[in-house]
């Protein structure tokens, strides 16, 4: 059985009132219970995000060009690597449009089809062609990171620079990497490589990524330890890491942060085969920690906070060890690169 949209509504405000959150954060067990009843009862949505929709997609990839170009990173990448693309491989399509000449599009399912990518394809030429603003925080009000200004990126992406990009001959080439089956074969200097599921690094050769690249993707990685070790392996001399990842509980808490007051035994009963839903609950501190520990340097990490969720005195025993910043970190833009 499944519930109305409205219903939805007034569900997910009552388990988010003061007084359901006080309940249920003292009760971990009964909170791990009525997050998977309501998890039933609003039913799986169909797909991963907004991954199939060209402005989201638009709205990410610039995002990350607008970070770039502020912390001195590349902002003309040729080998693009995304982690998680989701239904459409269009937040890496939106590097091809600005000019890059190969994606590798790895995945943990196959959720991608060749309809949808080449239906945010068309959507993403016809943004870039008008020089569209970024879109808003009214918008996609979930989407990190914040910018100052949602201009376009004029400074980056020049008239030169896209004519070439968004050239009829180019686009052509690009519409055949996809159709062929996004396969990885060369098309006029053009490839395009979708891979899900993966799990052998050597899929991209060693040091041709200029960006390996992620959007609230890294918070559901199983085995991140392999997945840092790998970027490493991939990431071109100066090449860098751009991931905005999601430290938020993913609705298996009505907190926040409430993610980290279950204990592994029940925390096991709130598993979804979705990995959209899963969440891997590692604090931003991990991450920073592998990213140094595979040889990468930190270059800046851009922190959303709120102390409005759970206190140190709900944490499980086993997430004790959590620092204040992490506890109350509920997103982070993490760029790093390859000296």
């Amino acid at each position: 059985m499944q519930i109305s949209g409205v219903t939805k509504v007034r569900l997910r405000s009552l388990l988010r009132s003061r007084a359901s959150r006080g309940i249920l954060r003292r009760n971990p067990v009964l909170s791990s219970q009525v997050m998977r009843l309501a998890r039933t009862l609003s039913g799986e949505r169909s797909n991963t995000g907004w991954s199939n929709q060209a402005r989201y997609c638009y709205a990410v990839w610039l995002r990350h060009l607008v970070m770039a170009e502020r912390y001195g990173l590349n902002t003309d990448p040729r080998v693009i690597v995304e982690l998680g693309p989701g239904d459409a491989l269009g937040i890496g399509l939106c590097g091809m449009l600005c000019g890059a000449d190969a994606l590798y599009a790895l995945d943990a399912f196959p959720y991608a089809t060749i309809d949808h990518t080449l239906a945010v394809l068309d959507g993403l030429t016809a943004l870039l062609r008008r020089r569209a603003t970024i879109p808003s925080a009214h918008e996609y009000p979930e989407v990190e990171p914040a910018l100052g200004s949602t201009d376009f990126p004029s400074s980056i992406l020049t008239d030169h620079r896209l004519d070439r990009a968004l050239d009829v001959e180019r686009q052509r080439k690009l519409r055949a990497a996809i159709t062929a089956g996004m396969d990885g074969s060369d098309h006029g200097g053009v490839s395009v490589r979708y891979q899900a599921p993966w799990q052998d690094a050597s899929i991209v050769n060693e040091g041709a990524a200029d960006i390996v690249i992620s959007q609230a993707v890294m918070e559901h990685v199983r085995d991140l330890e392999s997945s840092y070790a790998a970027m490493a392996r991939w990431l071109a001399p100066k090449g860098h890491l751009s991931h905005q990842i999601d430290f938020r509980s993913h609705d298996t808490s009505p907190d926040l942060n409430g993610q980290w007051i279950y204990p592994e035994p029940v925390w096991r009963q709130l598993e979804n085969e979705k990995v959209y839903r899963w969440i891997n609950r590692q604090p931003c501190s991990t991450h920073l920690a592998l990213v140094e520990r595979n040889g990468l340097q930190p270059v800046a990490t851009v922190r959303v906070e709120s102390s409005d969720g759970i206190r140190r005195k709900h944490v499980s025993s086993q997430w004790r060890h959590l620092s204040d910043s992490d506890l109350n970190c509920r997103g982070a833009l993490i760029l790093a690169t390859r000296a």
